[in-house]
C-alpha cells in the first residue's frame, strides 16, 4: 500500500500521546520552538520536591504541536535514550540553562512514569484510575495499585453510604455490575467474582443493618453482541448476585433471563443500543418488571 499512497512533503504526520510514547521516530522528528523549550525547562525544575508550580495547561490552535510537544517532555521525564532528540539536542547546546536542568534530571534518582488520560465515557475519576492501572501494569509496577485492581468499586461503596444509607428509604432497586465486566474486557482491569460478591455484600449488608428499607435486586444483563463477548465473565457474577439475594433481598428480579426471554419477541437491537443500555422499548420492559417488585415489596411492608 504504501507504493501506492503517499504523504505529501507539506504535512506532517500526527501524534497521539497514548500510542507514541513508546515511538522513537515521533522524538527524532520534533523540532523545538522557543516556547516549548521554555516550557520544558518549566516541568523540570518543577519536578524538583520543593517545588509548587506543577500544573500547566496547554492551550493552542489544531495542528500547532501540542501533543509533539507533551510527548517530547513526558519521554525525557522517562529518561529516554537521550540520543533519540536529534533536533533537540543542538538546541540545548545553545541554552546551557536548559542543557544543565536535563542532565541533572538523569542523573536524579527521579523518573517520572506519565498516566496519559484520554477521552472515555466514564466520570473522571473512573478515567485516572483505568489511566494508572495500564501505566503500573506497562512498567511492571501493579503491586502498588492501591488495594484491589479497580477502586472506583470504593468510590461507589463510598456514595452508597451517602446517597443511599443516609436518607433512610423505604425501598432500594439494586442493580450492580456490568460495568466491572465492561472494564475487564476494555481494558484489562479484571475484578474478579470474588471482589465484585464482597463489594455488593458490604453494600447490601450496610443497607440491612442501618436502614429498613425493602430490597429489590435486579441482575445485571447482557443480551448477546459478538462484540461483546461478556459472557465468561458475567455468568459467574450473576450466580454471586443471587447467592447474595438469598441472603439480603426480599425480591429478585432475574434481569438477565427475562431480557434474554424478551428478545425471542424482539430483536436485540430493539431492546438496547450494544447489548447493554436499553432502549425506550428495552427500559420500559425494564421499568415494568422493577415496578412490579416494587408493589410486591410494598405490599409486603404494607407502607
Amino acid at each position: 500500500m504504501s507504493k501506492m499512497i503517499s504523504v505529501a512533503s507539506g504535512f506532517q504526520y500526527s501524534v497521539n500521546i497514548g500510542y507514541d510514547l513508546s515511538s522513537n521516530e515521533k522524538l527524532k522528528n520534533f523540532i523545538p520552538t522557543k516556547s516549548s523549550l521554555g516550557l520544558l525547562e518549566e516541568i523540570l525544575l518543577s519536578t524538583a520536591e520543593t517545588s509548587t508550580e506543577r500544573s500547566r495547561v496547554l492551550i493552542g490552535a489544531y495542528g500547532k504541536g501540542k501533543s509533539h510537544i507533551v510527548l517530547t517532555i513526558l519521554s525525557i521525564l522517562m529518561k529516554r535514550d537521550l540520543r533519540l532528540f536529534e533536533k533537540l539536542l543542538p538546541k540545548l547546546e545553545e541554552h546551557p540553562k536548559l542543557k544543565q536542568c536535563v542532565l541533572n534530571y538523569y542523573e536524579s534518582p527521579n523518573k517520572i512514569l506519565p498516566v496519559v488520560i484520554t477521552g472515555s465515557n466514564t466520570s473522571l475519576s473512573q478515567a485516572f484510575l483505568l489511566a494508572l492501572q495500564r501505566t503500573l501494569s506497562d512498567n511492571d509496577l501493579l503491586d502498588v495499585m492501591p488495594e484491589t485492581n479497580y477502586k472506583a468499586a470504593i468510590s461507589v461503596i463510598e456514595r452508597w453510604e451517602k446517597d443511599c444509607i443516609a436518607v433512610q428509604p423505604d425501598i432500594v432497586c439494586f442493580m450492580i455490575g456490568i460495568n466491572d465486566v465492561w472494564h475487564s474486557y476494555a481494558h484489562g482491569l479484571d475484578i474478579t467474582t470474588e471482589e465484585y460478591s464482597e463489594n455488593c455484600r458490604r453494600m447490601l449488608e450496610a443497607l440491612k443493618s442501618k436502614t429498613k428499607a425493602g430490597l429489590v435486586v435486579m441482575e445485571p444483563f447482557l443480551l448477546d453482541n459478538p462484540e461483546k463477548p461478556f459472557r465468561e465473565k458475567l455468568d459467574p457474577d450473576i450466580d454471586a448476585i443471587r447467592a447474595l439475594s438469598r441472603e439480603y433481598a426480599d425480591i429478585l428480579v432475574p434481569l438477565d433471563g427475562m431480557m434474554t426471554a424478551a428478545a425471542i419477541e424482539y430483536r436485540n437491537e430493539d431492546l438496547t443500543f450494544d447489548g447493554v443500555h436499553p432502549k425506550e422499548a428495552g427500559a420500559r420492559l425494564i421499568g415494568g418488571w422493577a415496578s412490579e417488585a416494587i408493589g410486591k415489596v410494598i405490599d409486603k411492608y404494607d407502607f
